[in-house]
């Protein structure tokens, strides 16, 4: 008689956590893209797997909403913040009946400003971010250092070498180009897989207009990651969710409904 096979290890579920916006020129995210404004939601996403409850991305810094130019300088006036009391991630999670001292994992897609000034907010957390991310967050070339404030993310990471499975059906994979250690999401809930992109592009148009994004350290790493992306869409029949894709989200499930799950 056949053995038989276990089931692929699967998450539980996922919920979009708006934490605010940015408001900006299209030239800032995608290249030649014009002066049109536009709006770039931040979220973080909350994937429960077991006992596990992983949030992917942490907003920005209470601070630095308070006073975005004395924390964030320059970029404060290039990319506007705007985040309303109920945009906190305190908020946000005690609309799941949550606290951030409930969230056993942080993954940071990277450590830019408006995906890691929120870790702070997060006591028990376990932090995950690729080991190149970390060190070039820490000592950047010049030209890159804009929008890494260490002050704000911190120390105490679990620092990964490349993809890897960090709980039941919630894979990292290593999508360098945005920064050099970038890296997306991928969660197995049930028979779906869900794709959480982080900036690998800004947003579905991006992508589907095989343009390049505005913020890119190593374009070969940008195209190979657009690729992996796209791979991922094809084969697998993957949701990409884009971290700042304003039109997807108001599509997407709203607290207290999960948008996988």
């Amino acid at each position: 008689m056949p053995e038989a096979t276990s089931a692929p290890a699967s998450a539980d579920s996922i919920h979009l956590l708006h934490l605010g916006e940015l408001h900006t020129k299209r030239s800032l995210t995608m290249q030649d893209g014009g002066d049109d404004p536009v709006v770039l939601p931040v979220p973080a996403f909350l994937i429960t797997s077991g006992d596990r409850r992983i949030l992917v991305d942490a907003g920005m810094s209470p601070d630095g909403l308070r006073d975005p130019e004395a924390s964030w300088g320059r970029l404060a006036t290039l990319f506007v913040p705007e985040a309303s009391d109920e945009d906190s991630l305190e908020a946000r999670l005690f609309q799941l009946g949550l606290s951030p001292a409930d969230i056993t994992d942080v993954v940071l897609t990277h450590l830019h400003y408006d995906h890691a000034g929120g870790v702070s907010l997060l006591p028990n957390a376990k932090r995950w971010v690729q080991l190149s991310e970390y060190r070039t967050a820490l000592y950047p070339e010049r030209h890159y250092a804009g929008g890494y404030f260490p002050n704000e993310f911190g120390d105490g990471y679990e620092l990964l070498a490349g993809d890897a499975t960090i709980a039941p059906g919630v894979h990292v994979l290593s999508t360098p180009g945005h920064t050099h250690g970038h890296q997306s999401v991928l969660v197995r809930i049930g028979d779906r897989w869900v794709c959480l992109t982080g900036d690998v592009v800004d947003d579905r148009e991006i992508l589907d207009r095989k343009r390049m994004p505005a913020v890119v350290v190593d374009i070969d790493a940008e195209i190979r990651s657009t690729a992996r992306l796209r791979l991922l869409e094809s084969a697998l029949g993957a949701q990409l969710v884009f971290s700042h894709d304003a039109e997807q989200h108001a599509g997407l499930a709203q607290l207290p409904d999960p948008i996988a799950g």
